[in-house]
């Protein structure tokens, strides 16, 4: 019974470095790849899980680049970072992801 469950588990760790070095080569092919639209934003939310959009909530720009939501209103306060308002909501403020992009040049070393 045993020689039995030590080739299953073989198979199975087995399986498990083949999926591991598949996901490998796929992630690196897809940072050979031009972003998506020519955005660094766009190629990181769908990276994240997210939709491709013309433009983010604060939230989700947060997640995107790892900079604290508190962060991010701090730089739009100072002129920094723009945001919109969509014309039906009064709150909800979202980020255009070609503005993300451009905050984030200026902001990297």
């Amino acid at each position: 019974m045993t020689m039995a469950r030590d080739v299953r588990q073989d198979l199975l760790d087995e399986f498990a470095a083949k999926v591991t070095e598949l996901a490998g080569e796929y992630r690196r092919k897809l940072a050979e790849q031009a972003p998506p639209a020519g955005s660094q934003t766009v190629a990181f939310a769908l990276a994240a899980g997210l939709p491709a959009r013309m433009a983010y909530s604060v939230s989700e720009v947060a997640r995107i680049t790892g900079v604290p939501v508190q962060t991010l209103y701090e730089e739009h306060e100072a002129g920094r970072i723009a945001f919109v308002t969509p014309k039906t909501r009064e709150r909800g403020f979202r980020v255009k992801a070609r503005e993300v992009d451009r905050w984030m040049e200026e902001n990297s070393r």
